[in-house]
């Protein structure tokens, strides 16, 4: 019952993400409708065909394709094949044979090494802990990549767009795999192997599945001497654990503050997904050990780093189409996998050191050999910031800005990127600083920045008039900002020039006293938070917009309002989406009207104040 205009591309490539192949072929049918599945519905947000691959939907696919897999579907040149062809790609050789009809080569298989159960791994040479193991298990191959190094640019290209795992060899730091050792957690009082009794299940998180603690508690040593559960014989017991701030310094003691996400194992989650932002409250961070055989049955949830600091772990994925829960325990889940759904499963182990990647969705069960101590960190569905960011635009209040967002609106919708996060920000008044931190200095660094700014008198009165304006809209904000009550709301007509030039003055000299430049809420002289107040620098000056945590000027072109319509070849050199089609990058836009919707009321040249 929604009108057309209501449906877009946004419900086309919802409904693919949920798996809803009736839905789609409703929307892609619909006499009404026109809508692409290779529209993305903003700068950095994927289209319905990636959506598809990346659940693993091949039925839906085929829909959304017309059987047409020769079609671009990236920023890349990467056509669905391309995909399709990539190692561990969630659309698995046997539906994209039976559905599609696509024969997939895949690229040769990693060999590694054929280990016995005896044999033990460089990382665990020294960690004091058992890794006999009753279970072979076969390190010859692995079915998804298997790296020894990565830049954010390959994540997000080859693993994050197409939606495939990967295990990164090596990557956690030797000092910080050594804080795991036995040695070291027997001289805790937190992790003491002999003292300390844990609450132990048959899975990780036993309530989850309907499934129960073990009655008695157990210590680290009971577990790595494989202790049976009286209620659960056969079964190995596992400890998964929800770490509070306090454990982190117990945990990796060699890390202080943010050398956590920049030194440590967990380096790689702010290099490939951005800061964390509003975000860190919602990050499940995860600690787990077990005893040989234990593990973590079949479940998944968001996009996931697992580390592994002792033992061994073999790992069995599938992609979201085939994800699922369920009680086993972790060996008898792996059994079931393993010789009932051959054709969508995939393999690999894990060692000490290493690092795996588990997309969003999909589905994935681990079993331990010998003692394993591993740590994880799932993130929020929506926590992947954006790769590149072509331009940024600091929108300092009262320079003018709201029309040259207008105009991105209008010509530059695929290209301008903008958003809202925590409980006040938003991209269209963020500073340097700010955009910094949402997106990381890489990006930032990468981007053309720019900024328009204004003579400061002129923006003050501009500023005065805006807000008394708006009094009856907002009074909460003209009480913040000391607004007279002669001016607010209808008042300021009824004044002479004089008076109004005198309220003004009266204004700022209250202002100055209310919030004088050591005041932290100085900003309030120039504009409200906006969310920016968190960074130290920010106050009432345009400047402060400007400059990054070292207070440095970092944006690469200020732009004088008074001087705007001179300067649009610089603009449009950098940014050529505000041309028409017709015009050359660099040259002055062809009738180009900036619209004015932030207007204030009418009052005399701000030279006269």
């Amino acid at each position: 019952n929604k009108d057309e205009e209501d449906v877009t591309s946004e419900w086309l490539i919802d409904a693919v993400k949920l798996g809803l192949p009736t839905l789609v072929e409703t929307l892609l049918t619909h006499p009404d409708l026109d809508l692409d599945p290779l529209e993305s519905p903003g700068f950095g947000a994927l289209n319905a065909v990636q959506e598809a691959i990346r659940g693993g939907f091949a039925v839906i696919l085929k829909m959304l394709t017309k059987g047409n897999y020769d079609v671009v579907i990236d920023q890349h040149g990467r056509t669905v094949k391309d995909y399709i062809n990539m190692k561990a790609s969630p659309i698995v050789p046997a539906d994209a044979r039976r559905i599609l009809g696509l024969s997939v080569k895949l690229p040769e298989e990693h060999k590694g090494e054929q280990r016995q159960a005896s044999q033990v791994h460089k990382n665990d040479e020294n960690s004091g802990w058992s890794q006999e193991t009753s279970y072979h298990f076969d390190d010859s191959k692995c079915d998804i990549d298997v790296l020894y190094s990565i830049t954010r640019e390959d994540f997000f290209k080859d693993y994050f767009l197409p939606g495939r795992p990967f295990v990164l060899k090596n990557f956690v730091p030797h000092e910080e795999i050594a804080a795991f050792t036995k040695d070291r957690w027997d001289s805790t009082e937190e992790f003491d192997v002999h003292k300390r009794n844990w609450k132990v299940g048959p899975t990780a998180y036993p309530s989850i599945t309907d499934q129960e603690y073990c009655d008695k508690k157990m210590t680290i040593l009971e577990l790595e001497d494989s202790k049976e559960c009286d209620d659960m014989p056969g079964v190995p017991m596992e400890v998964a654990w929800h770490p509070s701030e306090e454990d982190f310094t117990d945990l990796w003691p060699m890390y202080e503050g943010e050398e956590l996400f920049k030194k440590s194992g967990w380096r790689n989650m702010e290099e490939f997904f951005g800061p964390r932002g509003e975000h860190a409250e919602k990050l499940a961070w995860q600690v787990f050990f077990g005893g040989d055989g234990s593990g973590a049955t079949y479940h998944w949830h968001g996009p996931a780093f697992n580390n592994l600091y002792a033992g061994t772990k073999q790992w069995r994925i599938a992609p979201p189409l085939y994800k699922g829960f369920t009680g086993m325990p972790a060996r008898h889940a792996q059994k079931y996998l393993d010789e009932k759904e051959t054709s969508i499963v995939m393999g690999c182990v894990q060692h000490a050191g290493d690092t795996m990647y588990i997309p969003e969705n999909w589905g994935h069960s681990t079993l331990t050999h010998g003692f394993t101590i591993g740590s994880a960190v799932i993130m929020p569905q929506n926590y992947h910031k954006p790769l590149e960011i072509p331009f940024m635009f600091v929108h300092i209040n009262k320079t003018g800005g709201t029309s040259i967002i207008d105009k991105f609106h209008k010509q530059c919708d695929s290209e301008y990127y903008e958003e809202s996060w925590g409980d006040d920000h938003r991209t269209f008044h963020t500073t340097a600083h700010s955009y910094i931190n949402r997106y990381g200095r890489a990006v930032w660094d990468k981007a053309y920045t720019f900024t328009v700014v204004r003579h400061p008198l002129a923006r003050q009165v501009s500023n005065f008039f805006f807000l008394a304006g708006q009094c009856e809209r907002n009074p909460k904000v003209c009480r913040d900002r000391l607004i007279p009550q002669n001016v607010r709301g209808d008042g300021m007509f009824e004044l002479s020039d004089k008076d109004k030039i005198g309220a003004f003055h009266q204004w700022v000299s209250d202002l100055y006293e209310e919030y004088p430049p050591t005041s932290k809420q100085h900003y309030y002289f120039g504009s409200k938070t906006q969310g920016n107040d968190e960074n130290p620098e920010f106050n009432a000056t345009q400047t402060s917009w400007l400059v990054d945590e070292n207070d440095k000027i970092v944006v690469k072109e200020i732009i004088q309002l008074e001087h705007l319509d001179d300067s649009m070849h610089i603009l449009t050199k950098n940014i050529p989406c505000l041309l028409g089609e017709d015009q050359s990058p660099g040259s002055h836009p062809k009738g180009v009207e900036f619209s004015h919707k932030n207007k204030t009321p009418k009052y005399p040249d701000w030279k006269l104040f």
